[in-house]
């Protein structure tokens, strides 16, 4: 080929071809001239056509209104009428809908909507749409994908807004591909995409909208491919946990991350619907959300380098629970508690849970899950469902006076730092009961 001012260029290609684009939709503008102009615009263009063809240089025409092959005037009338009105009845139930979300229905913009005609248009479109198509753009704006976040503040609230539909789907999908092999996840990925993108082209006969389904496919498919891997990182980080041998050592060892993730997923074998809102640290007093049978309970875990926990986070946590009207709040700390946390806490509904007991906790969840796994490996035995309690494991009783015992740390002599059963009531009796931590 050759251009002016810049010589001749090898192509490397033989012979030449053309490819290009027309629309002539919105000739049918009333400003315009309406049907009449839309007509003189597409017959023209089919005109041209025509005339590319008998010279032999026309190879293939795709016309969305099939004019081209079936040289119908009356049908191609009858069709853009009910395109237009399909678009403008389409932007009115979008505008309908992300009128629920602040400024969603401004961030809707259309040429349709400048049509002298639009509100006659928008309600015989509203007529011709199927009832499934306007409950699938509900859904879509609800889910925020057609708008984006203004601040950083409201950006954090949605990812965390575990009642939206994409979350929920996540979890579902993460847990699925945590039971059986993750590979699953891309044949899941496929239907997930297909379904909307075939229900769409059969039954939305406006090319333009007939993009909508490729995105609500596209979004699922998406996230089954990503609870697909984040499935199989769990099944491999659970078989490295079924090896460990877990004491309080183990839990200090933790990054606070996974310390969070363990907590997570014992109470997530028990039953409960876990939400982990947690991960930059300052997280507002609560790491994780459980709701199972209409209940919901907040969880904060610290993984301290502190060994005692004071009464002033275990009171900042009840006033969470109280402001969020939780039914619950579970405190889980890899060390002990101070004797006013303990007293604070005593008639609330708030667990204190410490190092000892979580440890046993896992152990237990860790039991649970190898049986689960391997039941053949347990002899006289048939596979059990984990436990549904969220209860940490009692304390032991005090072998002097019979309260219960908090975890301590001895300060002096030769068993300076090691951890022991206390009596709970020795500051105010000087009771002396002890028991080793088994």
């Amino acid at each position: 080929v050759s251009a002016p001012g810049f010589g001749k260029r090898k192509t490397k290609l033989k012979g030449w071809s053309w490819d290009s684009f027309c629309k002539t939709h919105y000739a049918s503008d009333p400003r315009c001239g309406g049907l009449p102009n839309f007509l003189r615009c597409h017959l023209g263009v089919v005109a041209l056509l025509d005339e590319a063809q008998k010279i032999g240089v026309l190879g293939k025409v795709s016309d969305e209104g099939d004019f081209w092959e079936t040289r119908s005037l009356e049908r191609l009338t009858k069709e853009i009428g009910e395109q237009s009105a399909m678009l403008a009845g389409f932007l009115g139930a979008l505008k309908d809908s992300m009128s629920q979300t602040p400024g969603g229905a401004g961030a809707v913009e259309a040429r349709i909507a400048e049509y002298l005609n639009f509100e006659h248009l928008e309600a015989e479109g509203q007529r011709l749409m199927p009832e499934k198509l306007k409950t699938m753009l509900k859904a879509l704006a609800q889910s925020n994908l057609l708008r984006g976040c203004c601040t950083w503040a409201e950006a954090n609230t949605v990812a965390r807004r575990r009642s939206d539909l994409w979350d929920d789907l996540f979890e579902a999908l993460r847990w699925l591909f945590s039971v059986v092999h993750p590979a699953w996840s891309i044949l899941v990925a496929a239907v997930f995409f297909l379904i909307p993108v075939i229900w769409f082209h059969h039954s939305v006969k406006v090319p333009q909208l007939q993009i909508f389904g490729y995105i609500l496919g596209a979004v699922p498919a998406i996230i089954s491919l990503a609870a697909g891997f984040a499935g199989s990182r769990f099944r491999q980080e659970r078989a490295v946990f079924l090896q460990q041998h877990l004491d309080i050592a183990w839990l200090n060892n933790l990054s606070w991350q996974d310390f969070e993730r363990q907590v997570a997923e014992v109470y997530r074998q028990q039953g409960y619907w876990v939400d982990e809102v947690g991960g930059g640290g300052a997280d507002g007093g609560v790491d994780l959300r459980l709701r199972r049978d209409g209940t919901t309970v907040i969880v904060q875990c610290k993984r301290w380098k502190t060994f005692k926990v004071g009464v002033k986070p275990v009171r900042e946590l009840f006033g969470v629970m109280t402001a969020e009207k939780a039914d619950r709040a579970i405190f889980i700390t890899s060390g002990i508690y101070t004797d006013e946390a303990l007293r604070f806490a005593e008639g609330k509904p708030l667990e204190l849970v410490d190092g000892a007991q979580l440890a046993e906790m896992l152990r237990q969840f860790q039991s649970s899950l190898r049986q689960a796994l391997n039941p053949s490996t347990i002899v006289g035995s048939t596979p059990s469902q984990p436990s549904r309690s969220a209860t940490a494991p009692a304390r032991p009783k005090c072998p002097r006076c019979g309260s219960d015992m908090v975890l301590r740390r001895a300060k002096t002599g030769q068993h300076a730092g090691k951890v022991f059963w206390g009596c709970s009531t020795y500051a105010q009796t000087k009771c002396g009961g002890i028991r080793d931590i088994q």
